[in-house]
């Protein structure tokens, strides 16, 4: 985040909050600059007019949804009219990242995944996916709509010339071939960003989920393919938990969509060297462990 518009947001938020001793720059990136006022209240600002429309879906959403979910999530305070920024509640808790949570008991493990499958549950409750593909109308639909995202990866494959193109070809048409030539249609609503950072723990008990911008109308593949990087016996207690509720999973497509996915993060012009990003190093890591060291062979 520059430092102008760091300045800037600063000044904003102690005009507001007069009264505000503790005001933290928690993320700043290309689409959203992220502050926290006393541990009580999250200020968003976006930068681009799509990062707008996209904080108008989820302060909506998150006021369906408020007060029905066990777990404690972000509640809307303010929206200005022009989206320029937003104000949600704090959610207090802890991240942990993917070797915390693998070291946990098979207890632990089994309780997560629990409490994941309730979440998944309560939010399918309190909203339907008529009512996202609604309120999403309008927004970009690479993120969106998994199939465009899919396809449109080729063609910067191509744009780019990767050698990595192939490969990805080969585990998106086996994806599609395992699933009835396509993907499986939207069923139900969808999270679709429970990774690490979006968890919130107080010691080894999940308390709170935070970053609804990517929730959508989609399938229980979308929303466990980002929980496979987390540890597949967390993956395997939530599928028990939920017994077939939203459709049943076959491990193997879960696995071509997570390795899919992983491989559409290495096409993305930021991951390409000599500038390789955190996101791409990690990518790597995950195709290694998922599917050897000769990941990037046909």
């Amino acid at each position: 985040m520059s430092e102008v518009a760091s300045v800037s947001h600063t000044d904003l938020i102690h005009e507001l909050r007069p009264s505000a001793q503790d005001v933290r720059v928690l993320e700043g990136g290309e689409i959203n600059d992220v502050i926290s006022v006393d541990q009580a209240e999250v200020f968003r600002f976006p930068k681009t007019e799509s990062a707008r429309h996209n904080l108008r879906f989820e302060a909506t959403l998150l006021a369906d949804v408020k007060g029905k979910t066990s777990l404690q999530i972000p509640a809307p305070i303010e929206l200005t009219p022009d989206a320029s920024h937003g104000v949600f509640s704090y959610v207090p808790g802890e991240v942990l990242d993917a070797h915390q949570i693998a070291a946990f008991t098979d207890e632990e493990k089994t309780s997560l995944g629990r409490a994941l499958a309730t979440f998944i549950r309560e939010v399918n409750a309190a909203t339907t996916p008529a009512h996202i593909i609604e309120l999403r109308s309008g927004l970009d639909p690479a993120f969106s709509d998994n199939a465009y995202y899919y396809d449109s990866m080729i063609k910067q494959g191509e744009k780019i010339g990767t050698q990595l193109l192939p490969v990805y070809k080969k585990y998106y048409e086996r994806l599609k071939s395992l699933t009835g030539g396509s993907l499986p249609a939207p069923n139900m609503v969808t999270h679709g960003d429970l990774h690490t950072g979006n968890l919130l723990f107080h010691g080894h008990t999940l308390t709170g989920i935070i970053d609804f911008g990517d929730c959508d109308a989609a399938t229980i593949y979308n929303e466990l393919r980002p929980l496979y990087r987390l540890d597949f016996d967390v993956v395997t207690a939530i599928i028990n938990d939920l017994n077939g509720a939203f459709g049943p999973v076959d491990p193997e497509s879960l696995r071509l969509y997570a390795v899919t996915h992983e491989l559409s993060i290495l096409m993305r012009p930021e991951s390409q060297p000599p500038n390789e990003s955190f996101r791409a190093r990690l990518s790597k890591e995950l195709l290694t462990k998922w599917v050897g060291d000769n990941w990037s062979e046909l």
